[in-house]
């Protein structure tokens, strides 16, 4: 819910309006020497996630947990395409709150029992 274009979106190449797809890493996998955080750093997420990976280097991030877990890694791949063409909608932007936010509400979490700090004040290093 930036207010605006910020370094983040800047850096990652986040368009205002795009589709994209997101993949998680599998942190039992390894990867290239070069790329990725350092094994103290990756995310140890429960048996049941972890057993959505079957083995393979990627899974998709469904469900969503995979990201209530620090060290996470994942990829986000841009779909070709209008985003409102692609997917039949009309993305919005507008300013909001966490008050306003309806996220919550389509996502189906209750702000109460979930951490939303990181989403209002978070910071890229």
């Amino acid at each position: 819910l930036p207010e605006s274009e910020d370094a983040v979106q800047d850096e990652l190449g986040i368009e205002e309006e795009a589709s994209y797809i997101i993949s998680v890493k599998n942190p039992e996998r390894g990867g290239p020497r070069a790329a990725g955080l350092k094994e103290e750093r990756q995310a140890e997420y429960p048996k049941t996630l972890q057993e959505i990976f079957r083995d393979r280097k990627f899974a998709d991030a469904d469900p969503p947990d995979f990201l209530n877990h620090e060290g996470t890694e994942f990829l986000l791949i841009g779909a070709s395409g209008d985003p409102k063409e692609e997917l039949g909608i009309t993305l919005d932007a507008e300013k909001e709150s966490k008050h306003s936010a309806d996220v919550f509400k389509r996502m189906g979490i209750d702000k109460s029992e979930r951490p939303v700090k990181p989403l209002f004040e978070g910071e890229w290093t």
